[in-house]
């Protein structure tokens, strides 16, 4: 029974209650004195307090089932629509239902040469591939992100790509004395755990290419998967022409996916010289646009002078290729932040099917979506770039559990957020998403304890910062939680 009773608060049916009693009380007092004075006969003062009695349940019951939030009046979201999964294992964002016959996953290759520092090398190799391998449409790639979590893992295959989701794992190693290079790569069968093929590349390092093309076409042809007209072509576009230029490349690759801000510095400064090497490739440009984004995002550059060289950098981009997966992230991002909504949905759209397994591809979709004010589309494309990338991602999750939020699915939304906070405790967005939830709840001892964390990590969080900038197309959803963080505790300013 006390649940009951909770429920009927949180719902505010008690409050729709009172109003009504209130506003009926009124309502008759008045029509005490005017009806009379109207000429009106007695029957009309009578059957309005019949019609009044007879909708004070109709009302409770649209109390019950309906919620009034910044997009309209909608269901509480408690009361699970058919179909609509309630768990993050049903959701399956971390476990593969999809037929995992021409999904791979390509593990980070050994460095097998006697200097350590080469590791950037062989990093930047299997780089090349998932990219390479990313732009076939008939194959599902699992990300960079997830793959490299499993660096150094003494994890057996078979373990490895069950928590993937992949049908065919591709591991190896890389030797490099001097001029020459040695590639050793195993594809293995996910299923039986066993080598479908496994075999040795040699060449000079000035001929990495024809390596690359050699183990992609390999894969292609053991996994017979069907080529699109074009995507040949347009994986070699995408190509380094010099070992020096690949040398930068690369180590700029190895520092960006530090993500520090420090790193990230250093990242830029490779991939700018990466610019001055071969200014007709679009990799330093792209690259460029991708730190630069991440960095704004996150808080690392002043918006005005970022925003100015992102521009600048994406514009070389699409110019070159514009449909470079990398220019399409960083104009989708520009497009975004500077609330060009119709033209970073068209972008974001377009790189989804240009780049179809590419996670951030449909992460920047998600967020453009949810800052369109359609949270369920968003919800699907955040879906699919988790997939893309089972590992835990902070943003990812930060971002999915704002779009069930937004779409009123609030038990989805805790769910997703608390994972979120179990994995990375200083990540203070997940606790801002659950403060507004609990607060909208009723649940106000809830998100107090998140408003404590919040001033906790960042002691000086305001209001104000979370709505600068307010990307959203509906300026008023967005504040309408600001409201609701300031009622959790948060101060305005």
């Amino acid at each position: 029974m006390g649940n009951f009773f909770q429920e009927l608060k949180r719902r505010k049916v008690v409050r729709v209650a009172i109003a009504y009693a209130a506003a009926a009380w009124l309502l008759m007092q008045v029509a005490d004195v005017v009806i009379p004075a109207a000429g009106l006969p007695e029957s009309v003062l009578r059957y309005s307090l019949i019609a009044l009695v007879v909708g004070f349940p109709i009302v409770l019951v649209l109390a019950w089932v309906f919620e009034w939030t910044p997009q309209g009046i909608r269901r509480d979201p408690s009361d699970q629509m058919e179909g609509e999964p309630s768990s993050l294992v049903a959701n399956s964002i971390n476990s593969n239902k999809e037929s995992t016959v021409k999904s791979i996953a390509v593990l980070p290759f050994a460095n097998l040469s006697q200097n350590t520092e080469e590791e950037y090398f062989c990093d930047g190799l299997v780089e090349d591939i998932i990219t390479d391998l990313s732009l076939l449409h008939s194959l599902l790639v699992i990300s960079r992100n997830s793959t490299f979590a499993y660096k150094e893992s003494s994890l057996d295959i078979r373990t490895i790509a069950r928590e993937l989701g992949a049908g065919f794992v591709l591991q190896g190693g890389v030797r490099r004395v001097g001029n020459r290079l040695r590639v050793t790569a195993q594809l293995v069968d996910a299923t039986s755990g066993e080598n479908t093929w496994s075999k040795k590349y040699d060449s000079d390092s000035e001929d990495l290419f024809a390596i690359q093309d050699e183990i992609t076409s390999d894969i292609v042809d053991t996994l017979e998967v069907r080529l699109v007209s074009g995507e040949h072509a347009r994986i070699r576009r995408s190509r380094i022409k010099t070992a020096a230029g690949r040398e930068v490349l690369y180590r700029g690759m190895y520092h960006h996916y530090k993500y520090e801000e420090s790193e990230s510095s250093i990242a830029k400064q490779y991939f700018e010289e990466l610019t001055r090497l071969e200014p007709d490739s679009i990799l330093g440009y792209g690259w460029l646009t991708h730190s630069l984004g991440f960095s704004l995002i996150v808080g690392w550059l002043e918006p005005t002078t970022g925003l100015k060289l992102l521009k600048e950098n994406v514009d070389k981009c699409l110019a070159i290729d514009d449909e470079d997966p990398f220019a399409l992230i960083g104009d989708t991002i520009y497009k975004g932040i500077t609330s060009d909504h119709e033209g970073a949905l068209a972008v974001a759209t377009k790189n989804v099917e240009l780049a179809p397994n590419l996670d951030d591809a449909h992460r920047l979709l998600g967020w453009i979506q949810m800052l369109n004010g359609d949270s369920k589309a968003a919800v699907k494309s955040l879906k699919r770039s988790m997939k893309l990338c089972p590992v835990m991602v902070a943003i990812s999750y930060g971002l999915l559990g704002t779009a069930y939020r937004n779409a009123g699915l609030y038990d989805e939304s805790i769910e997703i957020f608390n994972d979120c906070t179990e994995h990375f405790p200083e990540f203070y967005h997940a606790h801002v998403g659950l403060a507004t939830i609990y607060t909208v709840r009723g649940e106000t001892e809830k998100a107090r304890k998140e408003v404590e964390h919040i001033l906790r990590v960042v002691p000086n969080y305001t209001v104000k910062q979370y709505l600068t900038p307010n990307m959203y197309k509906n300026k008023a959803e967005f504040e309408y939680w600001g409201q609701v963080l300031e009622e959790a505790g948060i101060p305005a300013e």
